[in-house]
């Protein structure tokens, strides 16, 4: 008689169980909350701009989206760079290669040349350049 009370507490044992998340998980899985849900997978996960990710990929929150690959981005000048070029913002824009850019004359010099604003314009060469005489300011 022992022995049927002995199988019958045995077969009425729950099996294995988690409380995750508020619910009960009854297999062996293991299982983690993430941003409000229950994951039941071995995957990394990771909440990156409200969302859940779900695979291995590195992802980074730049600029208001979420990017899921491994390039370097950068914002700059209000727009995602998605490439490994040097950018920079001069004269209201982007400027995607790796020239040495400067504003001179109100208007972007894209080369190395050394340029100034001359005779109310810019000079695109090393030259001295002077006003000619039909640009000469009259004389009393």
């Amino acid at each position: 008689m022992s022995a049927q009370i002995y199988l019958g507490v045995a077969a009425k044992r729950p099996s294995f169980r988690i409380e995750v998340a508020g619910e009960v998980l009854a297999d062996g899985q293991t299982r983690e909350m993430y941003a409000g849900e229950v994951l039941a997978d071995g995957l990394k996960r990771k909440k990156v701009a409200g969302e859940v990710l779900a695979d291995g990929l590195k992802r980074e929150k730049v600029a208001g989206e979420v990017l899921a690959d491994g390039l370097k981005r950068e914002k700059v000048a209000g727009e995602v760079l998605a490439d490994g070029l040097n950018r920079k913002k001069v004269a209201g824009e982007v400027l995607a290669d790796g020239l040495k850019r400067e504003k001179v004359a109100g208007e972007v010099l894209a080369d190395g040349l050394k340029q100034e604003k001359v005779a109310g314009r810019g000079s695109a060469d090393g030259l001295k350049r002077k006003r000619s005489p039909e640009e000469a300011p009259p004389t009393d």
